[in-house]
């Protein structure tokens, strides 16, 4: 576990030709007691789903889990066998016909409100496939929104902080919004590769961040690296936050977005 005494091998650098770990970082979760944790549940909240129990959804609908909606069409599977994740994955199918169309998931029993003196945490391992065009995703903590991303595409939905992809590119953007005015990162964070043609494990990445109560700053890694472009944490969200995913097509590409694991947390702050 990525906690104190915890050490991840690439959490200080992970150049694009390498397999990044394929735990939670060390350094996002620096300040995370595990023993507080373990011992005493008042102390904070602590997440890690690993899909191990997961009611597939075929179409629009709410599970003990999640809550999922179509964009015309997708669906969020259970999947086994794939490259570079042990165990069972969530795949996110759009199942698109046309551009814009996917699925919207949000994992709505976990809510997390920031709050002054508290820091929140969100870490997930994603990766993409069959992707001959690059498909809108979302991947991080958002409000309750049934159309995270429109279909312009932009971000749509009120209070988020997460990655998002809503270009053709595969470059991923960090950002954070609440309501007001959104701050984004400007310069290229990660490129997503197909995992259809490059099944090596370096098509998988790991995005996370930290808040820091309700405007006291923040940080945000991929694959275990803090990243470095400035961003305005007070323009950041201010309401109830959940794990979130978004995989719609940027064309009438069946792209699926694979999520191995994600993990949440909220404790008392050491920074805000």
């Amino acid at each position: 576990m990525p906690f104190p005494g915890y050490y991840d091998p690439t959490a200080t650098q992970v150049a694009a030709d390498r397999i990044a770990h394929a735990g939670l970082s060390s350094r996002l979760w620096r300040d995370f007691p595990e023993g507080a944790m373990a011992n005493n549940p008042g102390h904070g909240f602590y997440h890690l789903e690993n899909f191990s129990e997961w009611e597939n959804l075929t179409t629009t609908g709410i599970t003990a889990k999640a809550t999922f909606t179509e964009s015309t069409a997708g669906q969020v599977l259970n999947a086994f066998g794939v490259a570079g994740a042990t165990g069972p994955v969530l795949a996110l199918d759009s199942e698109a016909g046309g551009a814009d169309q996917g699925g919207n998931l949000q994992f709505l029993p976990i809510g997390l409100v920031p709050t002054a003196g508290h820091d929140i945490f969100f870490e997930a391992r994603i990766a993409i496939t069959d992707a001959a065009t690059m498909p809108f995703i979302y991947a991080g903590l958002a409000s309750v929104n049934t159309a995270i991303i429109d279909g312009d595409p932009k971000m749509a939905v009120t209070d988020w902080a997460g990655f998002y992809h809503i270009t053709t590119t595969g470059v991923l953007t960090f950002g954070v919004d609440g309501g007001t005015t959104q701050s984004i990162t400007t310069s290229t964070i990660h490129t997503m590769v197909d995992a259809a043609t490059s099944a090596d494990g370096t098509d998988w990445v790991k995005v996370g961040c930290r808040i820091n109560g309700t405007a006291g700053g923040g940080e945000y890694y991929v694959n275990g690296t803090l990243g470095t472009d400035t961003i305005t944490w007070s323009n950041g969200p201010d309401t109830t936050l959940y794990p979130s995913f978004v995989c719609q097509g940027g064309a009438a590409v069946d792209t699926i977005l694979y999520v191995d694991w994600y993990a949440v947390g909220q404790i008392p702050g050491t920074t805000a």
